[in-house]
């Protein structure tokens, strides 16, 4: 039987992995994330298994990497993982997988063949790896050094999973994920992603009379969705409920998760702007299956660059308060204003539980990390003082 994982993967030819380049990287992403190979490789490893080999024993790297990404883990497939959690494990799987090639290219001094290293990588690799995760050039911000703390965590978590996996299928003879040193994130880590309803004003003032823009960052600023599902958004899913005299929109967001939510009149009036001045229709219509907010060719926009896209209108503005969180090596990204939703709400005395269910948290705890500053300082002992008494110093 020939397995089309294998032949596919021949077509991409490089003579060694480190003359790798960025186009055949894209390449093997995308292979990569394509579900169709996933078939063959189990019938392969079925195969294995009745003739008496050892499974996986004979199996490419880049085979290895995919089977452990798109395996199935649970008996229900709407627990599976989704498409957007797999873009990830591929890209940090990568990222890892080449910088072994990187590693071993150079104690050897040679070129590497093959996509079969997986089985040379020692402990040294391992360390190594989480040391250059803590001190190379942060990617798009060149003043910083290392990822941050919640991404290296993030990272050496998957890493120590596919290794622990390796082991667990012989392709590896120790327990390598031991090799990391412990990774803690603490709430000290976590950057401080507040914004201040003055910000804000400013941010939406700057651009109102742009409605492409402002379009974008109402229906960001006003709703708290994350930039995958604005991307993702219908015009079909929008409704207006007449008890409530607000529209609503029905969103499949992280997990699969399927909520409606609130486009209240100010955030409607810019998305009608928008798709005007992109001449599609603002009638209310469900067999309109279009996207929310079209880009210019009528088409979705791809979630990541819709995202840097926030990114660089927020960053064009100049405005001073934007200049002091990029000298602080902050760069203000479209998941700032989800946290401003969630800021915003607390000071509109809407209840934890009520953000929580807005934002569709999982668990309360990720909604307190959101307005945890907000939370402390009304905790702040002074501010039950009686001033007054303070005033006989005027």
């Amino acid at each position: 039987m020939k397995y089309p994982m294998i032949q596919d993967f021949h077509i991409i030819h490089i003579d060694t992995l480190s003359s790798l380049t960025s186009r055949t990287y894209v390449d093997i992403q995308h292979k990569l994330l394509s579900d169709q190979y996933l078939p063959f490789l189990e019938e392969k490893r079925n195969v294995e298994e009745r003739v008496g080999e050892i499974p996986f024993a004979s199996w490419s790297d880049l085979e290895l990497i995919y089977f452990y990404v798109h395996r199935p883990t649970h008996d229900n497939e709407k627990y599976e993982r989704t498409n957007e959690t797999k873009k990830e494990y591929i890209r940090d799987l990568l990222q890892f997988y080449f910088f072994l090639t990187h590693a071993l290219a150079e104690e050897t001094n040679e070129e590497l063949q093959s996509y079969f290293i997986l089985s040379s990588i020692e402990g040294r690799h391992v360390r190594a790896y989480q040391k250059w995760l803590k001190e190379q050039p942060r990617p798009g911000n060149r003043n910083a050094v290392g990822y941050a703390t919640a991404t290296r965590a993030k990272r050496i978590t998957l890493v120590k999973s596919f290794l622990a996996w390796l082991y667990q299928c012989r392709r590896i003879s120790f327990p390598l994920q031991a090799e990391f040193l412990k990774t803690t994130v603490r709430k000290e880590d976590m950057p401080d992603r507040r914004l201040s309803w003055e910000q804000v004003k400013s941010l939406l003032s700057f651009y109102r009379n742009q409605p492409i823009p402002f379009g974008l960052l109402m229906v960001l600023v006003t709703t708290g969705l994350r930039i995958q599902e604005v991307a993702n958004a219908k015009w079909s899913s929008v409704t207006y409920d007449e008890r409530l005299n607000v529209h609503f929109i029905a969103i499949i967001g992280k997990n699969k998760k399927e909520r409606e939510v609130a486009l209240i009149p100010p955030a409607m009036d810019a998305i009608k702007e928008y798709r005007l001045r992109r001449r599609v229709s603002s009638e209310l219509n469900p067999l309109d299956e279009s996207p929310l907010l079209p880009s210019s060719r009528g088409k979705s926009f791809n979630a990541k660059y819709l995202g840097r896209t926030v990114t660089k209108l927020i960053h064009a503005t100049g405005l001073e308060w934007v200049q002091a969180f990029e000298r602080n090596n902050q760069v203000i990204t479209p998941h700032y204003l989800r946290h401003f939703y969630a800021g915003f709400s607390v000071d509109q005395g809407v209840d934890l539980t009520a953000i929580q269910d807005s934002l569709r948290h999982s668990s309360i705890q990720t909604t307190e990390r959101y307005i945890k500053r907000i939370s402390q300082k009304e905790k702040e002992a002074a501010l039950k003082w009686e001033w007054s008494k303070f005033d006989f110093f005027k």
